[in-house]
């Protein structure tokens, strides 16, 4: 499901899959309730209009737990690159104060390595290990830093660049959480699903005239569609429907 919907394909290709998908199932539920067994069994008596309301509303409400939890991923990514963005200009204004030429290199390293290796490669669904082992050496000469410090001073100065330190590492675990969090299979089974017996139960209620039965289908089809849609859209925080750019780190690069 993750491979189907997302695997780097644009907004309008994936709203296309899902058009597909949605209208083969609405197809196939018109012809289950009113020419398969199911007719048979309702014994050509349609049950009243309601029936469909109680299965389409399960559909709608998991939907918008859905599109308001991708909404919400969205909101944390940006939040958190304020959050990293913060860290990095810390570190690097705190290297220039100190001086400490070698800490200002592995940021300026980490912040290239982490725009390349993860942001751009793969929209941060997978942690890249050369920007580890940058984030492990800037840890490391921080911590070295701060236990060479004598005097109040340096010493105060070192423990808020070693918190800085610290912030970046926890910044870009949230980031990498986020981009992985996305396509979930079961989600997804459980939306189509839903939306399948949706479908099935819209053309019960019209199970006396089976060209109504296949209008209502696909109208509710298409709408289901344009929600799905919106929901793939917005599922990755880092790729899609207002994606989070790192148009502030790279502000921070080198000229």
């Amino acid at each position: 499901m993750h491979q189907f919907l997302f695997l780097d394909s644009d907004i309008w290709l994936r709203g296309l899959l899902i058009m597909v998908l949605v209208t083969a199932l609405g197809c196939l539920a018109a012809i289950l309730a009113t020419m398969g067994p199911l007719r048979r069994v309702m014994e050509n008596k349609p049950p009243v209009a309601p029936f469909f309301g109680g299965i389409t509303a399960l559909f709608a409400l998991l939907l918008a737990f859905a599109v308001a939890d991708a909404w919400s991923r969205d909101i944390q990514a940006s939040s958190n690159l304020g959050l990293e963005r913060r860290a990095l200009f810390f570190l690097l204004k705190g290297a220039e104060v100190l001086p400490d030429r070698e800490m200002g290199s592995l940021a300026q390293r980490y912040l290239s390595a982490s725009l390349e290796g993860e942001w751009r490669v793969n929209s941060n669904e997978t942690p890249s290990e050369g920007v580890e082992q940058v984030l492990r050496a800037i840890e490391e000469h921080a911590l070295r830093g701060l236990l060479r410090a004598n005097g109040s001073g340096p010493s105060s100065f070192r423990q808020h660049l070693m918190q800085w330190v610290e912030d970046l590492r926890a910044a870009r675990d949230v980031r990498l959480r986020l981009g992985a969090d996305y396509g979930q299979g079961w989600k997804w089974a459980t939306l189509l699903g839903l939306c399948f017996l949706s479908q099935i139960s819209i053309a019960l209620v019209h199970l006396d005239r089976r060209r109504t039965a296949f209008v209502c289908v696909i109208v509710f089809g298409l709408a289901a569609t344009s929600a799905l849609t919106v929901l793939a859209g917005f599922e990755g925080a880092y790729d899609g429907i207002g994606a989070v750019r790192p148009h502030s780190l790279e502000a921070l690069l080198d000229p």
